[in-house]
């Protein structure tokens, strides 16, 4: 038996050789912008409620619990239809997809502030998810299936910022939103806001490159149906446990979970070897680089959504500052995170196939230097010393973040880009809510014996533990783009 792999169509049915020639060089301008306001508004959703929370909990009478969904559900709903979002937009256009989950994106944003309760801001938060889900898979495989060297490696570090920034900015456009309570709007204009950026960017997505595969072949409802199940089984625990303190029913969806991921791989090398086309082609997963590079996206954003975690809960709770001052002191991170990522190459002649590695260094040294400063100088730790901190911290996530993403589009074929976009996402988003998960654990239950600056000091620690073990990882993947 052969597996079947889906062909990619450069620029629709019927283009011509040259005009396929030509297609590489086509996304730019408003179409690129259109894929980075996606990447941005994504993540800058997720970050920027945390903001809004206490406001949401005041104005729709929410309880804790109600406030943890709020948060969780977004993520999980993201990550669990990150692959099958990727595969759709393989099988019926990449450009397609982008544009119908950017549009829900604004509908479900729009909506979010309309809601008058919190039952029903979680039904919409969950669609919010969903339109991620379907567009962000698109924008890595437009920017794999349309540039080419220093034109690809440009595009994704483009990508990087914007999504990074996204992150960094929700908290502080998010504070800054809540303190000016434009018209008396509230917590309602975060949202809001991400549905203006959408609405803005949808005219741009008429000049993208068309992309896709042919979409023949059976759907893997049976694989979908099994992922799906393996996922939630995961991320629905992991995000709800911590806070309502592990009941038995999170440990028995955690043993369920074990036990469907490998029917889950059984039945994608079943359908491979039949001649199917599986959701996850396992022999997709033969790539070094995507194995390898998975890897290393679970450990960065894991300690990356627990230091944005622990670090709010340190300032706020322990401070007693409020989420604009929280927010602004991420400035400095955030603006040096996109600076570097858009001037990577200047790295990369610096450090050649050594700058994750390089990153990884800077990042142990920031997370060091910022437990330092905190512990030793609280309760009045110095800005002239942890804002630097901070602006290192970003340089090196950037270091680390962007070339990863090159490394990985770089080693899997373009007729799977959707697919390999889909897993990248999807280990992103599980690792985020993963790291803030174990380490706000891990937080709150060394509280009370080291408190505040002592359990920060302690997770910073171990997330400096986990950079080495990226370093030491990216030594063998290599080279973006090798």
């Amino acid at each position: 038996m052969t597996t079947r792999t889906p062909r990619v169509r450069p620029a629709g049915e019927g283009a011509s050789p040259a005009r396929a020639h030509r297609e590489p060089s086509e996304l730019r301008g408003p179409g690129l912008l259109a894929l980075l306001v996606g990447g941005f508004v994504a993540t800058y959703t997720f970050s920027s409620v945390n903001v809004a929370v206490p406001r949401i909990a005041f104005d729709l009478d929410a309880s804790p619990a109600e406030l943890g969904l709020v948060i969780g559900v977004y993520a999980l709903c993201f990550a669990l239809l990150l692959i099958i979002g990727g595969r759709l937009g393989d099988a019926f256009g990449r450009r397609r997809l982008f544009v119908a989950g950017l549009t829900a994106y604004a509908l479900t944003s729009l909506a979010a502030g309309l809601v008058g309760g919190i039952a029903w801001l979680v039904v919409v938060r969950g669609a919010q998810g969903v339109a991620a889900a379907l567009m962000v898979p698109q924008i890595l495989a437009t920017i794999q299936t349309t540039t080419r060297g220093a034109e690809r490696l440009r595009a994704v570090a483009l990508f990087s910022a914007a999504s990074g920034l996204g992150t960094a900015a929700g908290q502080v456009v998010g504070g800054v939103l809540l303190s000016a309570d434009v018209a008396g709007t509230g917590w309602r204009s975060v949202f809001w806001f991400g549905a203006l950026l959408a609405l803005v960017a949808l005219p741009g997505t008429r000049s993208l490159p068309r992309t896709g595969a042919d979409g023949r072949g059976e759907a893997d409802v049976v694989g979908a149906a099994v992922l799906a199940a393996a996922l939630l089984a995961f991320l629905l625990p992991v995000t709800i446990g911590p806070e309502d303190g592990w009941p038995p029913w999170t440990v028995a969806s955690l043993v369920l979970s074990a036990a469907a991921f490998p029917v889950f791989w059984w039945w994608e090398r079943r359908r491979e070897l039949a001649g199917g086309l599986p959701l996850v082609p396992p022999s997709v997963l033969g790539h070094r680089s995507l194995r390898l590079g998975l890897l290393m996206a679970c450990v960065l954003f894991a300690g990356y959504g627990a230091f944005m975690y622990v670090f709010a809960l340190t300032v706020q709770n322990g401070l007693r500052q409020g989420p604009l001052v929280s927010g602004l002191t991420l400035l400095p991170f955030a603006v040096v995170f996109a600076v570097v990522s858009m001037n990577l190459g200047v790295f990369r002649r610096w450090f050649g196939s050594a700058v994750m590695t390089v990153g990884a260094a800077a990042h142990v040294v920031a997370l060091l230097g910022a437990a330092a400063v905190v512990v030793l100088g609280w309760p009045y730790p110095s800005q002239w010393l942890l804002q630097p901190l901070l602006a290192l911290l970003g340089a090196a996530q950037a270091l680390m973040f962007t070339p990863l993403l090159s490394a990985v589009m770089a080693g899997v074929p373009t007729s799977v880009a959707g697919l390999s976009g889909g897993l990248f996402s999807t280990v992103q988003q599980a690792s985020l809510a993963l790291g803030v998960a174990l380490y706000g654990g891990a937080y709150t239950g060394i509280l009370p014996e080291l408190s505040y600056p002592g359990a920060f000091g302690t997770c910073l620690a171990v997330q400096a533990v986990t950079s080495v073990a990226f370093g030491l990882m990216a030594r063998r993947l290599g080279a973006p783009g090798d």
